[in-house]
């Protein structure tokens, strides 16, 4: 149980920074084409869509804003489409502006296209080379497996093993019965080693003990 607790917590910890870091290090925001959501649009450069990037104040969408190459806002408003951030196009209703709030959705990475006003719009999508997230997930697992050995290795230390009460008895009425049966073959024989002491007594002990 004190291992399962360990390995949750080293777990969460570990599981966090490494997302966090990933997200922020390795989050690509690009322009896409009109009518394409960001799954098309990040698959175009070898990347995936990265759920949970999105925007959430005006503050990040500053951030973000000024990270995307090539966009230009003439405006920014929060807008209420569930896939923003995007632009809006010459033949929309208010050009060049940009609108970052999703109406609520965490889900925008798909979907929509063919609507109003994803015909009039073109996506600014957060996208992460594929090659990156499965090295953030490597790197997360094999840093688990490290911590979670070091971890065991400790209970183990603070919780030796236990052998069963019958087990230590049993072993102890048998030591003494060996002992007196090597006494009396030796008085019997002459000779110095016992038929108890060898190979069949260890063959009778541990034949009982496991069965």
């Amino acid at each position: 149980m004190v291992l399962g607790c360990v390995q949750k917590a080293i777990a969460f910890v570990m599981l966090c920074s490494l997302s966090e870091a990933a997200e922020e290090s390795a989050v690509k925001w690009v322009v896409g084409a009109v009518d394409a959501d960001c799954s098309t649009v990040c698959a175009t450069i070898d990347s995936e869509c990265v759920e949970g990037a999105w925007p959430n104040t005006a503050q990040e969408w500053d951030s973000v804003a000024s990270s995307a190459e090539g966009l230009l806002c003439l405006a920014s408003a929060p807008g209420g489409w569930i896939h923003n951030p995007s632009i809006c196009t010459d033949d929309g209703p208010a050009p060049g502006v940009c609108f970052w709030q999703g109406g609520g959705s965490s889900t925008r990475c798909s979907g929509g296209m063919g609507q109003f006003p994803s015909t009039v719009a073109r996506r600014i999508c957060p996208c992460q080379e594929r090659e990156e997230q499965e090295e953030s997930a490597s790197a997360f697992m094999s840093a688990f497996n490290v911590a979670t050995i070091t971890a065991a290795t400790k209970v183990g230390q603070r919780e030796p093993l236990k052998i069963p009460v019958e087990i230590r008895v049993q072993t102890h009425e048998r030591r003494h019965l060996w002992q007196a049966s090597a006494r009396q073959s030796h008085v019997r024989s002459g000779h110095h080693r016992s038929e108890w002491s060898g190979p069949i007594w260890q063959r009778v002990l541990f034949g009982k003990l496991h069965r």
